[in-house]
């Protein structure tokens, strides 16, 4: 708002160059609050009062910036590039070293993840050369994310930890804290919850202080999620509702979509489908209304998961297709793995088992090289069933036996051997699933519980 009332205040003195530099400070804080397309409006309207090259520059980068945000990485590439050439011509300082970040940023949000790796490491090394701090733990952030997004934990640890000493020797409390945020969000991909946890918690303390409540709207999230792959739902919802009122009070629709999602999986996990559509289509238009890609994608690939489980089969394979596409386009491993998953699920209970196959192998391809245990099973079960399709009775229990013997989760034991009792039609199978899913119904009430007991229950006493 103050940069704002300073940019009318110079256009009514005329000095039409400070209000374009006022409305790109303000931008700035758009962007900051997920108020992206506002942001990109201002930014226009900034550079049609910029007079001076080196003006016009800083506005372009940064526009850039929050077109690849927004997904229009066309004009992205154009902004960036007229940035670029700018800044190519002066001496080599912190806004060359920008600029190739924000292309970067392009890049990895078109797949080209090499070509992005190759722009953070020139951001690097220009850094590195001036002594910029700041830059240099903003790109090995960066390189850290991307060697995430491709599954290179170990690499993108170092990274971020690289990152962590930098802002530790420059006191920054906020960077201290981001980079254990990404520290912990590494963890949390491995599963690792019991360090994810306490590392997120180090961070929530140290920003607790400062009422950075977009910093600390995102670490209640991530400690909900903890929570949420632990099975302590409560607790989850607890942080998600935080997170909520946090991100609302600071109006940043981005963290708004995301909680509500949240919130909807926490519906979808006790089977309260009607609320969690709601609350996934809210999400997914907030995500829409701002230009924010991945939330698109997240928000679909979960509705998708909802009706497949009413059996709505068609409409799960359309919004998990869309899904998908997203997903290959950011390059984003860790979700697209589970996507095309789901996707084989779908396939497979539609008669289209071929697709399935294809689907389901590629995406074990990519989830195996992420160690998520919850993502491997459904895909290593599909596995074993297509098998069965195929003839394959052998094969298939001979996975499914090997699944049984690593599973020490109830809700896994059961639908192993429901699917083992399928393939082989052996009774003792029948009776340890009845066993289990009679446990499951007794401790949660959830519907497919009751139904899957009631066929074992019909078929035993048959």
């Amino acid at each position: 708002a103050a940069f704002g009332l300073a940019a009318e205040r110079a256009f009514g003195l005329g000095e039409a160059e400070v209000q374009a530099q006022m409305r790109a400070f303000q931008a700035d804080f758009l962007v900051q609050l997920g108020e992206r397309s506002a942001a990109a409006r201002l930014l226009r309207s900034a550079l049609d009062h910029a007079n001076t090259p080196p003006t016009r520059a800083r506005i372009q980068s940064l526009l850039g910036h929050v077109l690849q945000l927004q997904g229009d990485q066309s004009e992205a590439v154009a902004q960036q590039q007229a940035a670029l050439d700018h800044f190519l011509l002066a001496q080599p300082g912190w806004e060359l070293a920008l600029c190739h970040e924000r292309f970067g940023g392009v890049y990895r949000a078109l797949g080209d993840l090499d070509r992005a790796m190759e722009s953070y490491q020139r951001a690097l090394a220009i850094d590195e050369s001036i002594g910029n701090g700041v830059g240099i733990a903003r790109h090995e952030t960066s390189l850290g994310n991307v060697h995430t997004y491709r599954g290179q934990y170990e690499a993108g640890l170092a990274c971020f930890e690289r990152a962590l000493v930098v802002h530790r020797a420059l006191g920054n409390q906020i960077g201290i804290a981001t980079q254990l945020t990404r520290i912990g969000r590494i963890h949390w991909e491995l599963s690792d919850f019991e360090r994810a946890l306490p590392t997120y918690q180090e961070a929530l303390a140290l920003l607790t202080p400062l009422g950075d409540r977009v910093g600390l709207a995102d670490l209640q999230s991530k400690i909900g999620g903890v929570y949420f792959e632990q099975g302590q739902y409560s607790l989850a919802k607890s942080h998600f509702e935080e997170a909520l009122r946090l991100d609302r009070a600071t109006n940043n629709r981005a963290g708004v979509g995301l909680h509500t999602g949240n919130l909807g999986v926490l519906h979808w996990k006790q089977e309260e489908f009607a609320e969690a559509e709601r609350l996934y289509r809210e999400a997914l238009g907030l995500c829409q209304s701002i230009g924010d890609q991945a939330g698109v994608a997240l928000w679909l690939s979960n509705l998708s998961n909802l009706f497949y489980d009413t059996g709505e089969y068609a409409e799960a394979l359309a919004l998990g297709e869309q899904a998908e596409a997203i997903f290959r386009n950011l390059g984003n491993k860790f979700y697209l793995g589970g996507r095309l998953i789901h996707t084989a699920m779908v396939l497979f209970e539609l008669g289209r088992y071929a697709e399935a196959r294809q689907k389901n192998d590629e995406g074990l391809g990519l989830v195996g090289k992420l160690q998520r245990r919850s993502r491997l099973f459904p895909g290593k079960v599909l596995a074993a069933k297509l098998d069965g399709i195929e003839g394959k009775t052998e094969e298939a229990c001979g996975q499914l036996l090997a699944l049984l013997q690593q599973a020490h989760d109830i809700i896994e034991q059961a639908v192993l051997h429901y699917a083992l009792w399928q393939a082989t039609g052996k009774l003792e199978h029948a009776r340890q699933a009845l066993e289990l899913y009679t446990a499951l119904f007794q401790r949660t009430s959830l519907p497919s519980y009751q139904a899957h007991r009631d066929e074992l229950s019909r078929v035993l006493a048959g």
